[in-house]
């Protein structure tokens, strides 16, 4: 299989090291940290006319040594699942990322594989938590975060970003330009890319958006009532308000849910009342979401579908097959089934699922 490496150009663009060491390492930290949280909590009950029923759950990859991380999409009449394949959850492991398609959800090809080739006794590029979406209707863009690390020791990051036009070619990944943050989940809404970046700064979130998926410039910062607010997934509604479910680190771990109308500078917020890791949610219709990621039951980290409201009400949550480390949902609604890629280690070996799901 053909690997895809960095090209010269994106290298030069590469920043200095030196000027990353004040946050990073508190990030990956938090990420190992979160994984372990305080509490499980109980939760709010949405109206009973909603359910889930799971249809099916499958394992569609394995042959990495650790796969975790997914993201999912559907473009051009294929279902494209993205993911990490390393040695470890995290820690100085020189992770590689792979794109699979599928037209049916069960029979998969590889279609890109990418990594940094590292020299010896030189900073270790770990590629991770890849997303996957469809930017300007027209072509597909893989969003990569890449930690860097001397040793065992987080010292950076410089995430990198690459399209293609036909799900099979793609561009070499290029550094992009935002503050030397973080960048989750970015979504495309009206020709620009928006997504809310984060790092080891307690309490900061700060929404950016982008014209090009390179350059990113700040539009507001998002004052979450909780501690250590991080990972944040984004979406809009048909009326354009930019809707955010956001992951929690500190004081209880609530997730929140939170709402802003254009230009997306006044933001409200609804504790959900229980903790959610590696968030993932679409909007069904207004003030009606699905969402999906790591919860706690009996105090077990368990991947999780739930039915949301615009107050932050959570439904009972349907728990699929999972355990150990698991999560990092991906979700696609195609003729009312939810498809939702994931990786979890309850089988032994840590792999990738999907899941389909009845949406009532």
């Amino acid at each position: 299989m053909k690997n895809n490496h960095l090209s010269k150009k994106g290298s030069d663009r590469f920043f200095s090291i030196k000027d990353q060491l004040s946050g990073f390492y508190v990030l990956l930290l938090m990420d190992v940290i979160l994984f372990f949280p305080l509490v499980a909590y109980g939760q709010s009950t949405v109206s009973a006319k909603n359910k889930l029923t799971v249809v099916k759950v499958w394992k569609i990859w394995d042959y990495g040594d650790y796969n975790s991380f997914t993201d999912l999409a559907w473009f051009k009449g294929y279902f494209y699942c993205t993911f990490r394949e390393g040695k470890h959850h995290a820690g100085g492991d020189q992770g590689k990322v792979r794109v699979i398609r599928s037209r049916d959800g069960k029979k998969w090809e590889p279609v890109a594989f990418f990594s940094i080739p590292v020299k010896e006794n030189t900073v270790v590029f770990d590629m991770r938590d890849p997303k996957i979406s469809v930017a300007n209707g027209d072509s597909l863009m893989l969003s990569i975060g890449v930690a860097l690390y001397i040793g065992n020791k987080a010292v950076g990051m410089a995430p990198r970003v690459s399209f293609s036009k036909d799900g099979l070619h793609w561009s070499d990944p290029e550094p992009i330009i935002i503050h030397d943050r973080w960048p989750w989940r970015p979504v495309w809404h009206h020709k620009k890319e928006w997504v809310v970046s984060y790092w080891g700064n307690p309490g900061h979130l700060l929404l950016e958006n982008s014209e090009d998926g390179f350059v990113f410039l700040p539009v507001d910062t998002l004052h979450v009532p909780r501690n250590s607010p991080n990972e944040v997934t984004i979406r809009f509604d048909k009326y354009n308000n930019m809707i955010a479910l956001i992951r929690t680190g500190g004081g209880d771990q609530t997730a929140f849910l939170g709402k802003a109308r254009p230009p997306y500078t006044h933001w409200t917020y609804h504790a959900v009342g229980r903790y959610i890791g590696g968030p993932d949610f679409l909007v069904l219709s207004p003030g009606r979401y699905i969402c999906a990621g790591r919860m706690y039951i009996n105090k077990e980290p368990r991947t999780c579908v739930a039915f949301l409201d615009e107050k932050g009400h959570l439904s009972e949550p349907l728990v699929l097959p999972s355990g150990g480390d698991n999560s990092y949902p991906g979700m696609v609604i195609r003729n009312g089934i939810l498809w939702m890629s994931y990786y979890s280690s309850h089988e032994g070996k840590t792999s990738i699922y999907m899941a389909k799901i009845r949406i009532k």
